[in-house]
């Protein structure tokens, strides 16, 4: 039982140093979207 929540707690703890939330800089391929508004 100890195996599986030591396990999943390093499973979340990739996921969150591997997401590109977390740097300031976007991953490759991430890109940011612009809204612009007509000029009516």
């Amino acid at each position: 039982m100890k195996k599986a929540i030591l396990y999943t707690l390093l499973f979340f703890a990739i996921l969150v140093v591997s997401s590109c939330g977390v740097y300031e800089k976007p991953c490759g391929g991430v890109t940011t979207i612009q809204l612009q508004i007509p000029n009516s």
